[in-house]
């Protein structure tokens, strides 16, 4: 009789099993620990592993879960120590039981469990991995212990084979041996590392990984249903149970299935009736399929929530930045502004003042002359320095709006240089504005008067534009209030250079993205042509 499993162990019923199985999982992660840390796995190790063997039966091989589990977790370098407590432990136990005639059965079943199980971990298993990455690297967890789980399975079938005594069938040894590890490791391995990891990092909370006490909940509604006047009910209880434990995996993850699995496997230990009534080979793929259902689905959920954690204070990064950035473009565009405003009046107070004093000596200089034709060429000149004159101020206005600064918004989009550029091109201008422009700022204004004053420059410049349309309006919001600005004209289709944006449309997005407004463009249509729209603070009295 071989060592990894109970019906090895305790009886030969391993005749019941005439199926086979073949089961195949996906990831999981180790992590290096203190030295403290491996003495405590080292001393409890064989204790644990005589304690969890006394609690195996013909389903089921607990001591698999808890060598998969130390593997996991222990660093390499202390692997030895670990072989060697749990060979003198099976050793001792197979020598008091006097379990083997054979000294090589003895031998060979002794260490091909752990061998198989440290193979597989040393080649599948992740090094270097913090346990709280196991939920992400389940799978592969699961995958080491089926793969060791079939590996040993194999030894001990080939070893049940040439030993003395009655034959067993290759076949079901073979699936009795690794299914019999396969649900150990399922019901075991997780609910240890869980709580390692509670033990270890302090989290999650112990409610929490309890899931507040639901963890119970799949365990009593076997044990209710057992209870129900129906024929077979206990065929129905173990059935019915599987659901709560997809739910409490679905609910709050893998930590808490697997500690649900443990309650669960518990009571169908308890309960003999259930073991008498379902058959070993029925039972061990029931508990293997629905707990491996149940915590990969928790794993993913937990990977799901982690990710939408992470996107959540990914999308609180780009608020912040792009927060910042919007406030980086508004201190460039006030620094834009006041330079503006220097440059306008410096050319006003300076080159104003030199054409003016110029084109007053011109007259002057006219009228002391007699001559007709100087006093023609003088007059010439004169129109020249008016017509300078003229685009100088044109200039200081588009430099910086001072109507803004005397009148207001209201007034400088309705009634100044805009109205006045757009009827000198022959257009029907109209403005319309609704709202108390007072909740603006000085900042916001001036964009908006930019954004405006681009469009109607646009607009004067295309040649089948014969109709603008400004439509500004706050509208009162019961917490803030809505600015939305829209321009109108009748273009008609404009076409744009996909590679290539004008310098007027990108200072208008530069623009609405420095008042962190949402803005848009229709080349299409001009109904409306721009669409901007942001937000207005309003201080709490004037809600």
């Amino acid at each position: 009789m071989g060592w990894s499993s109970t019906n090895r162990i305790l009886s030969a019923a391993m005749n019941e099993f005439l199926k086979n199985a073949a089961i195949e999982w996906p990831t999981a992660r180790r992590r290096h620990h203190r030295p403290g840390t491996e003495l405590w796995w080292l001393a409890l190790y064989p204790l644990a592993w005589l304690l969890l063997f006394q609690f195996s039966n013909d389903y089921w091989f607990l001591p698999a879960g808890l060598r998969l589990a130390v593997l996991w977790q222990m660093r390499r370098i202390a692997w030895k120590w670990m072989a060697l407590l749990e060979f003198a432990a099976i050793l001792a136990l197979s020598l008091w039981r006097g379990a083997f005639d054979a000294p090589l059965a003895l031998l060979v079943t002794t260490l091909a469990p752990w061998l198989a199980y440290a193979a597989a971990v040393a080649m599948f298993g992740m090094r270097g991995n913090s346990v709280s990455t196991l939920g992400g690297s389940l799978p592969r967890l699961l995958a080491c212990g089926a793969l060791a789980a079939t590996a040993n399975a194999a030894v001990l079938a080939a070893v049940e084979l040439i030993e003395p005594g009655p034959r067993v069938h290759a076949g079901a040894a073979l699936f009795a041996y690794a299914m019999g590890d396969l649900v150990g490791v399922v019901i075991l391995a997780p609910a240890l590392l869980a709580v390692y990891e509670r033990l270890r990092r302090g989290q999650p909370s112990w409610p929490d990984l309890f899931a507040h006490g639901l963890v119970l909940l799949p365990a009593l509604v076997v044990l209710l249903v057992a209870q129900l006047p129906i024929p077979q009910p206990l065929v129905y209880a173990l059935v019915l149970g599987i659901f709560p434990l997809s739910w409490v995996g679905f609910r709050f993850g893998w930590r808490p299935a697997a500690l649900a699995l443990v309650m669960l496997a518990s009571l169908v230990h308890a309960l003999e009736g259930l073991l008498q009534v379902w058959r070993p080979q029925q039972l061990q793929l029931l508990v293997a399929a629905s707990g491996i259902g149940a915590l990969l689905l928790g794993a993913s959920i937990d990977a799901l929530r982690a990710q939408g954690k992470a996107l959540l204070l990914s999308l609180e990064q780009l608020g912040r930045r792009s927060s910042d950035l919007s406030n980086v473009a508004n201190r460039v565009t006030s620094v834009q502004e006041q330079e503006r405003r220097r440059i306008g009046g410096e050319l006003h107070d300076v080159l104003g003042q030199d054409i003016t004093a110029i084109a007053t000596r011109l007259r002057v200089f006219a009228r002391s002359t007699d001559d007709q034709g100087l006093r023609a060429g003088l007059d010439t000149i004169s129109e020249l320095v008016n017509e300078s004159h003229h685009h100088l101020r044109e200039i200081i206005e588009h430099l910086y709006p001072a109507v803004l600064d005397r009148f207001g918004l209201q007034r400088a989009l309705g009634e100044g240089p805009l109205a006045q550029l757009a009827r000198d091109s022959g257009m029907d201008y109209r403005c319309e504005v609704r709202g108390d422009l007072a909740l603006l700022s000085n900042e916001a204004a001036t964009s908006l008067y930019r954004i405006c004053q681009e469009a109607t420059s646009n607009c004067a410049r295309h040649p089948e534009c014969n109709l603008l349309h400004i439509d500004l309006a706050i509208e009162a919001g019961p917490q803030r209030h809505q600015l939305v600005l829209r321009i109108h004209d009748d273009a008609g289709p404009i076409q744009l250079d996909p590679e290539k944006t004008g310098m007027g449309l990108q200072h208008i997005r530069d623009r609405a993205n420095a008042l962190g407004a949402l803005y848009q463009f229709d080349p299409q249509h001009g109904r409306p042509r721009h669409w901007l729209s942001m937000p207005v603070e309003v201080p709490p009295a004037a809600l």
